[in-house]
């Protein structure tokens, strides 16, 4: 079966004050270059920052697949099946942008991996990321009980459970517990970035 995933905040960084980019980050890279790359008068910019968003977004699926080479379960068949786009926010001020990606997923063996294989793990997990508090109203079950009546009883066809979030929050979980994104994928973002943040630089007049 295809989904389309969207990413957490701590898989994927979006595209606001964070290091996938950042208001400081022309500044920076402007004090790296030496007098000869920098002609008096110029600076440089990130004149192609769609080409730019769009090539690291492609780096990040590409490491996802590389991680997800060795995941137990044999859940995931595909991740970026055809195309993939960026979902931003209104506004920054409790969101950014998300990843959204297209995965192709082994449905019963995902239900046994998070219902039955992880229950305690998975019930911790709901409860950490989707309990309501004060100035967020959570619409996602907090406990795995409470989870599996959504999903086996009300919510039962494979459109109902997409569009109530529970194969993503599944997935989301599943590939938090197979992933560590932080080191896997972030820093090596990171890394791709040192490499290639230059090709989409332009020298422009001050």
């Amino acid at each position: 079966m295809i989904t389309e995933y969207y990413t957490t905040r701590h898989q994927f960084e979006g595209f606001y004050e964070s290091n996938y980019w950042h208001s400081d980050m022309e500044y920076d890279y402007n004090n790296l270059m030496d007098d000869e790359s920098m002609p008096k008068g110029k600076h440089y910019e990130l004149v192609k920052f769609d080409e730019y968003k769009r090539a690291l977004c492609k780096e990040w699926i590409d490491l996802v697949k590389y991680q997800l080479e060795t995941a137990t379960g044999n859940v995931i068949k595909r991740v970026g099946v055809k195309k993939f786009r960026i979902d931003s926010p209104r506004f920054y001020n409790f969101e950014t942008d998300k990843l959204v990606v297209k995965i192709e997923f082994n449905k019963r063996a995902l239900e046994y991996w998070c219902l039955k294989n992880k229950p305690d793990k998975f019930n911790e997990y709901l409860k950490e990321n989707y309990s309501s508090y004060d100035g967020f109203s959570s619409h996602t079950p907090n406990s795995i009980g409470a989870f599996k009546d959504e999903y086996f009883n009300k919510y039962k066809t494979f459109k109902e459970r997409e569009y109530n979030n529970l194969f993503n929050i599944m997935l989301e979980f599943y590939l938090n517990c197979q992933i560590d994104f932080e080191v896997d994928v972030n820093e090596q973002i990171r890394y791709w970035q040192d490499e290639n943040l230059g090709e989409y630089m332009r020298l422009v007049k001050d």
